[in-house]
């Protein structure tokens, strides 16, 4: 009788994080910042011609990490915290251009719009991708029109570079979605796993 329960709403708060959750946010942080000194070459072999900003691009790529740590661990504040500590070690390594406050906001801010996106109700396999795909595109665009106020950058371009970061995002949060319907029980209270009970 409580398993049918858990099933009809949002992926459930399971109470405090345990080790296992920590483990697995910092695992998702690290990849997720792993993969942008990756991916900024051949973002710029690819777009420099074009002008348009790697992170824009590939920016779906980047925020699928926070939608499957809020996807895997299966917790409110699963993704914010990913993010929070991406912001720290950004911080400490110098991987970002934008110091202080504003740079822990641009970090921050994408992970708590992932976390309110999966509050959504319904555990049917395709509210489900809607969830990872929307999480995904809200934070790449939160990120990018966040990084633009900073830069500067004028109101046609940044529209632009939305649109593009919103198809970008949308695409990560299919990846996401499709890796985190294979991940087993054990690592966190998982999405696919509870569609199924």
């Amino acid at each position: 009788m409580n398993r049918n329960r858990r099933t009809a709403g949002p992926i459930p708060h399971d109470g405090h994080f345990t080790l296992k959750d920590f483990l697995a946010i910092s695992l998702l942080a690290a990849l997720g910042l792993a993969i942008k000194p990756l991916l900024n070459p051949l973002s710029r072999f690819l777009l420099g011609a074009l002008l348009i900003p790697g992170g824009v691009f590939f920016g779906g790529l980047y925020m699928m990490w926070l939608a499957l740590a809020r996807g895997i661990v299966g917790k409110t504040g699963s993704a914010t915290l990913t993010a929070f500590i991406q912001g720290i070690v950004a911080l400490i390594l110098g991987l970002t251009p934008i110091h202080g406050l504003l740079s822990g906001l641009i970090f921050l801010l994408p992970g708590m719009s992932v976390d309110l996106i999966f509050l959504i109700p319904g555990q049917a396999k395709f509210n489900r991708l809607c969830r990872f795909s929307l999480a995904c595109l809200s934070a790449n665009v939160i990120g990018i029109v966040l990084v633009a106020l900073v830069r500067g950058i004028v109101q046609r371009p940044l529209i632009l570079l939305a649109a593009i970061g919103a198809l970008s995002g949308g695409l990560g949060g299919l990846v996401a979605f499709l890796i985190s319907e294979k991940i087993p029980f054990g690592l966190g209270r998982s999405s696919s796993y509870l569609s199924r009970k």
